[in-house]
């Protein structure tokens, strides 16, 4: 499935279809009662999409913060990213990247 979006398709309609893909045990009704929930609250509006998740933030924040304390490809390793990746958020410092 294409994790791009097409032009002039509808968000909503592209992330229920990801979704669908990951989380098989979710049916079709419950898939149509999610989007009318979605286009019921957020109908017309423009919402913030963060371009950087908590998740990977705290993931960072881990991995900064164990540097030192254990060799550099074993820390990459424990975080499962690789050593380039820690390298780069060691450089650009604690704050996020633009």
């Amino acid at each position: 499935m294409a994790k791009t979006l097409n032009d002039g398709e509808d968000i909503v309609r592209h992330l229920l279809r990801l979704i669908s893909v990951q989380a098989s045990v979710i049916t079709p009704e419950e898939l149509a009662a999610l989007e009318l929930i979605i286009r019921r609250d957020w109908g017309g509006k423009r919402p913030y999409i963060a371009k950087r998740s908590l998740m990977l933030r705290r993931a960072r924040e881990n991995v900064l913060a164990t540097i030192g304390t254990k060799p550099d490809m074993q820390v990459a390793r424990d975080h499962g990213i690789c050593r380039s990746t820690m390298y780069l958020w060691l450089r650009k410092g604690r704050g996020d990247e633009k």
